[in-house]
């Protein structure tokens, strides 16, 4: 029988593919799971599957380590993996549960040098008042990160791999997923624009979430899903 190409440690699931390594540091929602003050089945599981952090991936090749996004969770997730090298970061928007952990990046630039991150404007924007002691220019203090923040809004290097913007719709709010290679990583997904399908095609593996069978009781009218 051929090997997997995934393996399942300590509840985070790798994936070997297209001389890649994909860690999914974190698959919850917003609140985390189990949330706080909540006693519904899920939540009060014994079953370690059920313990999902927030939304997170971690990507290595031959050149280059990167996450997508820094959840809140990040300090825990990079110990419990554990990942000594990050090269990048690459976000997806703006949200809290996706960006409020970017302090605990302070500890790879101070062994590494300053670390590149990746955002569209409207995100970037949000992350340089978030986090205005990283990023104020002249700012000399001790003890924060050491951030190179670039806005993106087409494909662009790093290391060498092409990595490629696919605009997304997050309700009524614009996002990115990126696609690497043959690879795409699609999350806080409501809807895929007509125009970023080309951006699909020919894909051999697509994440992309799903977090109920039933259509979700949203006040606002969502676009109708695509096949791929």
């Amino acid at each position: 029988m051929p090997t997997p190409p995934w393996v399942r440690l300590k509840g985070c699931v790798i994936l070997t593919a297209m001389s890649m390594e994909l860690t999914f540091l974190g698959t919850g929602t917003s609140v985390g799971i189990p949330m706080i003050g909540c006693h519904c089945p899920v939540c009060s599981s014994a079953n370690p599957r059920n313990i999902r952090r927030r939304t997170s991936l971690y990507v290595k090749t031959e050149k280059v380590a990167l996450v997508i996004d820094t959840p809140p969770d990040f300090r825990q997730q990079m110990l419990r993996n554990p990942i000594s090298t990050l090269d990048a970061v690459l976000f997806t928007h703006k949200h809290a549960d996706h960006v409020h952990g970017l302090d605990d990046v302070r500890v790879y630039s101070d062994a590494q040098g300053p670390i590149d991150c990746y955002a569209a404007p409207e995100t970037a924007a949000k992350l340089r008042m978030s986090f205005s002691y990283i990023f104020e220019a002249g700012n000399r203090i001790d003890g924060i990160p050491k951030l190179l923040l670039h806005e993106i809004d087409s494909p662009f290097q790093l290391f060498g791999r092409t990595i490629v913007p696919v605009p997304l719709m997050h309700g009524k709010e614009r996002i990115l997923g990126y696609r690497i290679g043959n690879f795409a990583y699609l999350t806080d997904c409501s809807g895929v624009p007509d125009e970023s399908l080309d951006l699909l095609g020919g894909l051999e593996i697509l994440v992309i979430d799903g977090l109920r069978f039933r259509p979700h009781p949203h006040p606002r009218p969502h676009p109708p899903p695509r096949r791929f």
